[in-house]
């Protein structure tokens, strides 16, 4: 599907989100990868999940389930390894090699950005001390990650960074989460409104509400699967949302420079959902 969506589309950023990542073999993921970032010419950022299901672990043949954490950050560094050196020697408690060549290296000359996803506490050491950037699930019980407890969540990460001596605005802040917008004849439905699901003002004002917090990357669910509401649901939000956020952020000024991962035009993004893992 990726290979496919590098060759449809020219300026969109393409990723997963999440892939387990002690599931594959990581020098074969990593080339996989790196292909489909050269035949998008850079367009590629990989979210990161530890997985959570213990049954596919053992389904699969993967590592135990118990050590899945230390699993990930090993088979992270290893594929950052094979992005950016050549040959690739690499040992680690769970995979070794020495002198392998593997081609072709990513476009992005660092590596291909790598999103760490879940809420945890482990998540959210790992975000902070590897990874690219953190790409949590919101409105998802346990963790809901209202404006408020995401706030205290990124406060976590950028403790972790600077124990790791990173600077912590290097470290993306991505949420995704459904989001529906209503016609404006629909009837407004009772109860309590879900955050990034309501009128057009009302989700661009919960847009807002994350950007202040410093999230740069909204990837949205959709709540309803038929196509045709789908598509109806994207054309409202590209019409009647996306241009009061645009808006917004002019006013506000230019900003800091884009991160990694980040595009320089910095747009709003509702790509087609994959299947998801608790992290």
């Amino acid at each position: 599907m990726l290979s496919h969506l590098a060759h449809a589309t020219t300026r969109v950023r393409l990723g997963i989100s999440v892939l387990v990542i002690p599931y594959r073999n990581p020098l074969l993921a990593a080339k996989m990868l790196a292909t489909t970032d050269v035949l998008s010419k850079g367009r590629i950022i990989l979210g990161a999940g530890v997985g959570w299901l213990r049954e596919e672990f053992e389904a699969l043949g993967a590592p135990p389930f118990e050590e899945r954490g230390p699993v990930t950050e090993e088979y992270i560094r290893l594929m950052r390894a094979a992005w950016t050196t050549d040959p690739v020697t690499f040992e680690g408690k769970y995979c070794s090699i020495r002198d392998v060549h593997v081609l072709p290296k990513p476009v992005q000359r660092a590596g291909i950005p790598v999103w760490i996803g879940g809420h945890t506490g482990a998540a959210l050491r790992r975000a902070g001390t590897i990874g690219d950037g953190w790409h949590p699930i919101a409105m998802r019980p346990p963790a809901l990650l209202g404006p408020d407890e995401y706030a205290a969540k990124v406060k976590e990460i950028h403790g972790w960074a600077r124990r790791a001596g990173r600077d912590p605005k290097s470290i993306a802040l991505t949420i995704r989460v459904p989001m529906e917008v209503r016609g404006k004849r629909a009837k407004v439905a009772a109860g309590d409104r879900p955050p990034f699901q309501g009128s057009a003002d009302e989700v661009a004002a919960d847009i807002r509400r994350y950007q202040a917090l410093g999230v740069t990357h909204f990837v949205f669910d959709h709540t309803v699967q038929e196509l045709r509401a789908v598509l109806a649901n994207i054309d409202r939000f590209a019409s009647d949302v996306r241009p009061k956020v645009l808006r917004a952020a002019g006013r506000r000024g230019a900003g800091a420079p884009a991160g990694r991962g980040e595009p320089k035009d910095k747009v709003l993004r509702a790509p087609a959902s994959k299947a998801s893992r608790r992290r």
